[in-house]
């Protein structure tokens, strides 16, 4: 099925410690979700940056869901690595 129905991307990662801040852009108005919790800072342009909660050392995958106000939705997946 078709999974890129919208725009989603991930501009850059920057790792503060264990904190990983995760930068990007969407559809302005859209909805996104990275790892189950809401991003809460969108601009009315579609950018966003959002703080992960502090992580042991170790590998993640960080799972980031959107939808847009059409139904449309994407998901983008990054790997982690907090050393």
């Amino acid at each position: 099925g078709k999974e890129q129905d919208m725009l989603l991307e991930v501009d850059n990662t920057v790792l503060q410690g264990n904190v990983v801040e995760i930068i990007g852009h969407t559809e302005p108005g859209a909805a996104l979700i990275i790892n189950g919790e809401p991003v809460a800072s969108i601009q009315s342009d579609g950018q966003f940056r959002h703080f992960l909660p502090p992580m042991p050392k170790g590998s993640y995958e960080v799972i980031i869901t959107g939808q847009n106000r059409r139904g449309g939705t994407a998901t983008k997946r990054l790997q982690v690595v907090i050393p």
